[in-house]
């Protein structure tokens, strides 16, 4: 009786040790803030969530293998603009301080719609010849899969052509993440937002490394909403925009700045 006492005492201290040890929270975020990063959490795949590190120069890690010194900035999973992903996402790129900031950025300037999807994908990076590292890529072997989402954008107005729309190409939006409507409602209120098919912006686009794709630079800065005559910022703050002499910037002098 005894021994069948002693061996039930051991299995109930080693399942109170094995939920102890559940229950310990993840030193993989605070490491990252501590090294100058921010944590978020990201889709690697369409059900799944995993944490990643990006640093100040836009590259990312995976939290836990950064923690683990398996990766560094130096040797990370590529640039983070123009694809910040993720449920709890802020733009890599900090805000523009001025417009001309901000236009410089944007080669491609327009207001319109985001159409459909064209396609959902995975990838860990760009190669300097501008493709995809992808699971099927050696160099992307073994690498986490940040996801993405591929979007149609349909042109109303154009403020600014880099020649993509004259060719009449269709003008393709990659976003970070797996956009759904459930998503876009989920991350209404933060920082970054997801977009999602029928949303209407004021769009300034910077090629992809690819050349074949556009990214938003500046996040939601590049991706404005228009209220009336007045340009909001498509976070969940919206705020009006508002950049050199801090005074809103309005639909119409916008598009007088983008002329000059």
């Amino acid at each position: 009786m005894k021994l069948i006492i002693s061996r039930t005492k051991v299995v109930a201290l080693l399942l109170s040790l094995f939920m102890t040890a559940c229950t310990l929270p993840d030193p993989a975020p605070a490491f990252c803030e501590q090294h100058g990063g921010y944590y978020e959490l990201r889709h690697y795949r369409e059900d799944a969530l995993r944490g990643y590190c990006v640093f100040p120069d836009n590259s990312i890690c995976e939290a836990a293998a950064f923690y683990q010194g398996r990766c560094q900035p130096e040797r990370s999973l590529g640039q983070a603009n123009p694809l910040p992903t993720g449920t709890n996402i802020a733009a890599a790129v900090p805000a523009p301080t001025t417009l001309d900031e901000l236009l410089n950025s944007a080669p491609l300037i327009f207001i319109g719609e985001i159409g459909p999807v064209v396609q959902y994908g995975t990838f860990a990076g760009y190669r300097p010849d501008g493709k995809m590292l992808t699971e099927t890529d050696p160099a992307g072997n073994g690498l986490p899969q940040v996801p993405f989402t591929d979007f149609t954008l349909k042109v109303e107005e154009v403020l600014r052509d880099d020649g993509a729309i004259a060719s009449g190409k269709p003008i393709i939006l990659r976003m970070g993440g797996y956009a759904t409507p459930e998503m876009k409602k989920l991350t209404e209120n933060s920082d970054y937002p997801f977009s999602y098919t029928g949303d209407r912006h004021l769009f300034l686009l910077t090629p992809g490394p690819d050349g074949k794709t556009y990214g938003l630079h500046y996040g939601p800065w590049s991706r404005l909403l228009i209220d009336g005559e007045i340009l909001r910022v498509s976070n969940g703050a919206r705020q009006v925009l508002q950049l050199d002499s801090k005074k809103p910037i309005s639909l119409q002098e916008f598009k007088d700045r983008v002329k000059r």
